[in-house]
């Protein structure tokens, strides 16, 4: 339903705002959703079963560098992918009410190349601005509390074995933490 949607875009906010502050304009939604509690903070949104169990390779060592700085270097205004195109595994409507939580709906933009029925109609046509998609997935990394996973490296190779006695595959993955350093990981 919409209402769990919306508390829990709500959740994602208050547990960020702890970290880092949020560019909202000044509209009467923002002061009824300030007036609704926003200000209290929960407890973090958890996923500590997860996080135990998973690690993330990647050559910069951070979630969405490399696509940062490549909508930068080609300066990318907007995405191409619809606003449900997002990491939130909760629901695909997470990052519109992101937008309006925060005030930003003017960020999920019609892309000027599609034709409207009327004036009314926003369709599943709208995409977000690169800034908007990038400030909603900084969220969910600090929501979440899996910023901390990432680990420096390059995969070089992933391995299926048996693991001992049990004919149950595991996989050992090659990891390239630098120029000559390089960790194997048994995982299942």
């Amino acid at each position: 339903p919409i209402h769990e949607v919306r508390h829990h875009i709500k959740n994602l906010s208050r547990n960020s705002s702890k970290t880092r502050p949020h560019t909202m304009k000044s509209k009467n939604k923002r002061n009824d959703i300030i007036k609704h509690g926003l200000s209290d903070i929960p407890p973090p949104l958890s996923l500590t079963n997860a996080v135990g169990s998973i690690q993330v390779v990647d050559a910069n060592g951070d979630w969405l560098v490399s696509w940062k700085q490549n909508f930068e270097a080609m300066r990318i205004p907007q995405l191409r992918s619809l606003m449900n195109a997002h990491a939130d595994p909760f629901d695909h409507r997470s990052l519109e009410y992101y937008a309006e939580v925060h005030g930003r709906e003017d960020e999920l933009v019609t892309p000027e190349d599609l034709t409207q029925r009327d004036e009314t109609f926003r369709g599943p046509y709208q995409v977000p601005t690169t800034r908007l998609f990038n400030d909603f997935h900084d969220t969910l990394v600090q929501s979440y509390g899996i910023k901390d996973i990432v680990q420096k490296g390059k995969v070089i190779s992933i391995t299926p074995v048996k693991d001992g006695d049990s004919d149950e595959n595991v996989f050992e993955v090659q990891i390239c933490n630098g120029e000559e350093n390089i960790t194997t990981v048994r995982s299942r």
